[in-house]
């Protein structure tokens, strides 16, 4: 209808229109940024509360709740300042939008009156023309704040899909839930930094049915290994072959298949025994039992039965008892491979000890273990012990044949007696 009445206001009216447009891409993307560092800053500040509620008895134990007060403080205030930055940023572009759509009218309006004046057109099409803008003139006014939300939004949802993509499992050739011939790694090397590797050129055979240890000092590798076997990260340089098939070309749902992971770190959920060994799915009665036998959970299970609740993240157990619940729920999976990564560094020694041992003596699995804990009764157990050092093997052998070499395992065994 614009162009049918003056084709020379149309043309204004669309040139005006691109004002608001300008204006979104440009204070889109300072949108964009500061709503990232809000998304970080809320991330920083609930990860310290989080901290401050779970050491609250330390920080009552050693006075600290004025110190302890000023971070929170300080971590508060600086979350309010980068979500006030947000706040102004975006009410600034609303107020633009908003007299955007009044400079749009009155250049109408002058633009109209002069083409009037000159005889160009009648002055009701000016006011037509007004009259018409008014029916677009509402969406104009918001389209800058709405674009700038929208790439806002999507730099949220940038960052959440490079989360999901570094925790997600990836498609692949699937493997049978059993290992034949075991596991190869040929001149592995890995770094969670560029020029950084904390693994250099290993080299290590895992037969199928025998038991590892791997030790070696802090920041040797040897929880890093553990990761890459469980296909946490494929930017390694080198091979890792599951009875000959590349890891990076496995399935990662066929991979959790063969193997399975217990952590130091063990999360309970505030229900039942059952449940928590189960993870809620259903199992025969026969296999609960018997994988609440070889995890040493028959005590518990006969003294306060399937159906007592293990309190939020296990508080109502003990921590041998939530480390056997991991390891039963391990069992329970039936995983011919099982992986443990420091999994008794927060029990005690007779504890450890009881946890480990029925580990080592479970039958038909390949149990790789991550341990810091020399004891030699345990020690004695293990078909081969693989000693890290730097990122590189140091050492292979049996416990009496590296005690017998006296070096670097030797010295390790000797400073934890």
């Amino acid at each position: 209808m614009m162009f049918a009445l003056s084709w020379q206001l149309a043309l204004v009216t669309i040139v005006l229109t691109l004002i608001p447009i300008t204006i979104s891409l440009v204070m889109g993307k300072e949108l964009a940024a500061r709503e990232k560092a809000m998304s970080d800053q809320n991330e920083k500040f609930v990860a310290q509360v989080k901290d401050f509620l779970t050491g609250f008895s330390v920080i009552k134990s050693f006075k600290a709740e004025g110190e302890a007060g000023q971070l929170f403080q300080s971590s508060n205030a600086e979350t309010e300042r980068v979500k006030e930055r947000r706040r102004w940023w975006d009410a600034m572009l609303s107020s633009i939008a908003q007299s955007c759509g009044s400079v749009i009218q009155i250049g109408i309006f002058f633009y109209g009156a002069w083409l009037a004046i000159g005889g160009n057109i009648p002055m009701g099409t000016v006011l037509i023309v007004l009259n018409l803008c008014n029916c677009f003139n509402q969406p104009i006014q918001i389209v800058p704040q709405y674009w700038a939300s929208r790439k806002a939004a999507l730099t949220l949802i940038e960052k959440l899909a490079r989360i999901t993509k570094e925790n997600a499992g990836h498609a692949g050739v699937a493997i049978p839930a059993r290992l034949e011939r075991g596991i190869t790694l040929k001149d592995v090397t890995f770094g969670y930094v560029p020029d950084k590797p904390v693994l250099k050129e290993l080299s290590l055979t895992f037969e199928p049915g025998k038991k590892y240890a791997i030790v070696g000092s802090s920041g040797s590798g040897k929880s890093t290994l553990l990761s890459l076997l469980m296909g946490s990260y494929t930017d390694y340089a080198g091979s890792i072959a599951i009875d000959g098939q590349e890891l990076r070309e496995v399935d990662t749902d066929s991979l959790y298949d063969l193997a399975s992971l217990i952590g130091q770190n063990v999360f309970l959920f505030d229900d039942t025994v059952r449940r928590n060994i189960t993870m809620f799915r259903d199992f025969p009665a026969d296999q609960v039992e018997t994988a609440v036998k070889r995890s040493g959970l028959s005590a518990l299970v006969a003294q306060r039965g399937e159906d007592y609740r293990c309190g939020e993240n296990g508080v109502n157990l003990s921590g041998g008892e939530r480390q056997r619940v991991s390891i039963a729920r391990a069992l329970l999976r039936g995983t011919p491979v099982l992986l443990l990564d420091e999994a008794t560094a927060a029990l005690d020694n007779q504890t450890a000890f009881e946890v480990t041992d029925a580990i080592l003596h479970l039958d038909g699995l390949t149990r790789i273990v991550v341990t810091h804990r020399l004891d030699e009764a345990l020690m004695e157990q293990y078909d081969e012990i693989i000693v890290l050092k730097d990122g590189r093997v140091r050492e292979t052998g049996t416990y009496r044949q590296l005690m017998e070499k006296k070096e670097f395992f030797y010295s390790l065994f000797t400073l934890a007696a």
